[in-house]
C-alpha cells in the first residue's frame, strides 16, 4: 500500500487501521469485507469492524446482496470535504477555546485527595439528576480499594436515582466487560480504539456546567471539580464530535 497516500488518509482523522482498510475498499469499489481484508492484509472481523464503523462516519454505505454485505467508501475529495467541514467546526470553537485562558474569576476549582476525598467527588456528581453525565474513561483497572465503593454503592445509586451516563470508553478488555453491561447498569457506551493512555483516569461533565477529573491510580489518587459554563460547553463539544463519529445514536 503507498505509504504517502496513507499518510495523508491519515491526516483526515483516521487511524493507521483504518486508512489501511480505506484504501483497499476505495481500490476495490463494492466489495464484501473479506475481499477487502485480504487486500488491507488484516483480519477479517477487524476489517468488518472497521467498514462498519465508516459506515457510521458517513465515509462508507452498505449494501445487502443476497446474504452478503457489500461496502463501498467514499472518494479522497469527498473525505477531504469532510475532513475540511470538521476543522472548520473546530475553528468555530477556538475563540471559546482560547478564552478559557482568560476566565480565571468564572471558575470554580476544588481539589480533593486521597479515596476518602475522590469518594466525596464522585459522591457530587449525582446530587442533581435533571440531566445525563457524559463520561470519558481511559482505563478501568481501578485501586481495588475503591471497587467496593464504584460497584456496591455508586453504579447502584445512579441507576435508582436514574442518572443515565453516556461513556466514551477506550477500547481495552476491561472497557469490553463494562460495554457488554451497558443496559444492565443504566448506561450507553462506545468503545474507540487508539484511545488508551495506560493509566486509570476519568472526565465527568454533569450539572450545573461542573466537570470532574479523578485520577485512580494507587500512587496518585485525587481527583478535581472545576464549575465553568465555558470549559463544560468546550469539553462537551468535544464529547459529542468523537461520540457521533462512532456511535448511530447521535447526541
Amino acid at each position: 500500500m503507498n505509504t504517502s497516500l496513507n499518510t495523508a488518509i491519515i491526516s483526515c482523522w483516521l487511524t493507521e487501521k483504518e486508512a489501511v482498510v480505506y484504501l483497499a475498499a476505495y481500490q476495490l469499489g463494492s466489495a464484501p469485507a473479506s475481499s477487502i481484508a485480504r487486500v488491507a492484509k488484516q483480519q477479517r472481523v477487524t476489517t468488518y469492524g472497521i467498514l462498519k464503523k465508516l459506515c457510521i462516519q458517513n465515509i462508507a454505505t452498505q449494501e445487502k446482496r443476497g446474504s452478503t454485505t457489500f461496502f463501498r467508501v467514499i472518494s479522497p475529495e469527498q473525505l477531504l470535504s469532510q475532513h475540511e467541514t470538521k476543522i472548520s467546526e473546530a475553528k468555530a470553537r477556538l475563540p471559546e477555546l482560547m478564552a478559557l485562558a482568560s476566565v480565571g474569576s468564572e471558575i470554580d476549582m476544588r481539589v480533593f485527595t486521597g479515596m476518602q476525598w475522590l469518594i466525596t467527588l464522585y459522591d457530587l456528581t449525582l446530587e442533581k439528576h435533571d440531566s445525563p453525565l457524559y463520561s470519558i474513561l481511559w482505563n478501568l483497572k481501578i485501586d481495588p480499594r475503591l471497587d467496593s465503593y464504584f460497584f456496591d454503592t455508586y453504579v447502584p445509586r445512579r441507576m435508582v436515582q436514574e442518572n443515565f451516563i453516556y461513556k466514551i470508553l477506550a477500547n481495552n478488555e476491561d472497557n469490553q466487560e463494562l460495554h457488554n453491561n451497558d443496559k444492565k447498569e443504566y448506561r450507553s457506551s462506545v468503545l474507540v480504539d487508539d484511545f488508551a493512555i495506560g493509566d486509570s483516569h476519568e472526565i465527568i461533565l454533569f450539572s450545573d456546567h461542573s466537570v470532574a477529573i479523578a485520577l485512580h491510580t494507587p500512587d496518585n489518587m485525587m481527583g478535581v471539580l472545576i464549575q465553568s459554563k465555558s470549559l463544560y460547553m468546550t469539553l462537551f463539544w468535544l464529547f459529542r464530535t468523537i461520540w457521533n463519529s462512532q456511535s448511530e445514536e447521535k447526541l
